[in-house]
C-alpha cells in the first residue's frame, strides 16, 4: 500500500480535511475528525463566545501535528484517542448529573435521527431541556447560549468550549 502523507504545509482547516480524505482512502472512521473540522470552521452567531471559543481552536491546532503523526504512522487508535480527549475529556468537578446532561445532550441533538416526528419532537425537547439544565448549572460561566437562536452544531460547540476551559482551569490550578 503506498503511504498517503498528510500535507502540513497549508492552514489547521485544511490539514483536518486532509486527514479525513485520508481516512476515508484507508476505510477508517471519521467522526472526531469531522466534529474538529465543524469546531474549527463554525462561524458563531455571537460575539460573546469568541474569544473562549478561540482559546480551544487554538488548543486544537496544537493537537493536529500529534494527530498528523497517528494518522501518518497507520496508528488510528491513537489518532481516535488524541481527537476523542479534544472532544471530550470533562471536568473533574462534574457531579453525575452533569454527566448524564452533557451525554443527552449529544445524543439527541441531532437532526431527525428518526422517521418518526413525534419521536424526534421527544428526544429533542429533552436534550434542550438536558442543555438548559447543563447551562445553568456550569456552562453559563464560560459561554453565552441562545437556545432560540442558535443550531445544534453551534449549541454542542460552545458545551464543548465551556468544558474545555474549565478543564484547562482546572489543570492550572493544580499546578
Amino acid at each position: 500500500m503506498e503511504k498517503n502523507l498528510i500535507n502540513r504545509d497549508q492552514p489547521s482547516l485544511n490539514i483536518l480535511k486532509n486527514i479525513k480524505s485520508i481516512l476515508n482512502e484507508r476505510y477508517q472512521e471519521s467522526y472526531t475528525i469531522d466534529r474538529l473540522i465543524n469546531i474549527l470552521s463554525y462561524k458563531l452567531t455571537s460575539d460573546k463566545n469568541k474569544e473562549n471559543v478561540e482559546i480551544f481552536r487554538r488548543f486544537i491546532i496544537d493537537n493536529i501535528p500529534l494527530i498528523c503523526d497517528a494518522v501518518d504512522s497507520f496508528n488510528f487508535k491513537e489518532m481516535y484517542d488524541i481527537s476523542s480527549s479534544i472532544l471530550n475529556d470533562i471536568p473533574s468537578t462534574f457531579d453525575k448529573s452533569l454527566k448524564y446532561s452533557l451525554q443527552k445532550i449529544f445524543s439527541n441533538l441531532n437532526e431527525n435521527d428518526s422517521e418518526n416526528e413525534e419521536e424526534n419532537r421527544f428526544r429533542i425537547g429533552y436534550g434542550m431541556d438536558q442543555l438548559e439544565n447543563f447551562y445553568q448549572k456550569f456552562a453559563i460561566k464560560w459561554v453565552q447560549i441562545d437556545i432560540e437562536k442558535m443550531d445544534f452544531d453551534e449549541l454542542k460547540l460552545l458545551i464543548t468550549t465551556a468544558c474545555y476551559m474549565e478543564l484547562s482551569n482546572e489543570r492550572k490550578s493544580n499546578d
